[in-house]
């Protein structure tokens, strides 16, 4: 019954529920919230009892933006909680998140706008700054700059005032979103954990970036090491006048120092 309602196939849960004896328990209207049908989870929910039914159902829902069945369940059950609205802001589903706001009465937490900046939903995240006031903490820079998100980082760090810690440049040069990188740097006075970045091995580095790191910060950058195949000529072309080198059969490891 658990594909079926996956599924949307109604005609196979009737016949199901007919013929065979399987247990329809929780787990069957989940997978239903799953799908975007429904009149599966309407069906289900009329010919079976859901004493053990939970939040989870509301929350898989709203997951998957199926505003439909969220206002099926806001209407006919009593399940919900500020999960949900949590999650529909954590995958950019907007007019779901305008809705909970309108019409349910949990609200969201302050991970909302931390999700939805981690996950790079601009659109959300001002919107949740115009409209509620949960707020986020330095997460929502911190994480979106590790993503790359660099409208976002910039955006955060205009208008709202949580900041960010040195996690947020650490992350973005280990990740290589270079132009996140500059912005931290230039606006942002929290640094980078040279620490975490010398004890971690970076693959495929952009060439513009390494550049930068050790015309700027060579002093902290001892020990760096780099991971890349050698037909990378463009970086281990510039390697041989910079870096130290350890090969290995299939890539370069470059170590600074």
């Amino acid at each position: 019954m658990k594909a079926a309602a996956l599924g949307g196939h109604l005609d196979i849960l009737l016949w199901l529920h007919a013929n065979c004896t399987d247990e329809c328990n929780a787990s069957v209207m989940y997978s239903a919230c799953k799908s975007s049908t429904l009149k599966v989870v309407q069906w289900l929910n009329d010919n079976f009892a859901w004493e053990d039914l939970s939040d989870f159902a509301m929350y898989t829902a709203a997951r998957l933006g199926h505003l439909e069945i969220v206002q099926w369940f806001h209407a006919t059950r009593n399940e919900g909680s500020a999960a949900a609205m949590d999650v529909a802001d954590r995958f950019g589903h907007l007019e779901m998140i305008k809705w909970f706001h309108r019409n349910r009465t949990e609200g969201c937490t302050i991970q909302a706008m931390n999700w939805a900046a981690v996950n790079g939903h601009l659109e959300v995240v001002q919107w949740l700054h115009a409209n509620r006031r949960e707020g986020c903490t330095t997460r929502a820079m911190d994480e979106s700059a590790a993503n790359g998100h660099i409208l976002v980082v910039k955006w955060l760090h205009y208008y709202r005032n949580e900041g960010c810690t040195s996690d947020a440049m650490t992350k973005a040069i280990r990740n290589g979103h270079f132009e996140v990188v500059l912005f931290l740097d230039e606006h942002r006075q929290e640094g980078f954990n040279s620490e975490m970045i010398v004890a971690t091995t970076i693959v495929e580095p952009r060439i513009e970036l390494t550049q930068w790191l050790i015309t700027n910060y060579s002093e902290r950058m001892n020990g760096l090491t780099f991971l890349l195949p050698r037909w990378n000529w463009h970086f281990n072309n510039w390697r041989d006048n910079n870096m130290g080198m350890q090969l290995g059969n299939a890539s370069s490891v470059n170590k600074i120092g």
